[in-house]
């Protein structure tokens, strides 16, 4: 079994907040960071995106913003 320092298993213990995120811009790099935010934060809550293209609801729907 591998060594978890002591400080890492008390992090995992504590109940963390959630931090609310905005991503403005879903051009290439602005659904980078969505999928990115979403899938491998669990402590970021993405809230609310923006985007002058009719299409980037569609992805915000994907992603259940």
């Amino acid at each position: 079994m591998p060594y978890v320092p002591m400080w890492f298993k008390k992090r995992n213990k504590l109940k963390m907040k959630k931090i609310n995120v905005a991503v403005a811009g879903l051009g290439r790099i602005g659904k980078i960071h969505l999928k990115n935010l979403c899938r491998n934060f669990p402590e970021i809550e993405v809230v609310a995106v923006m985007d002058v293209m009719d299409e980037s609801k569609a992805i915000a729907d994907e992603f259940n913003v």
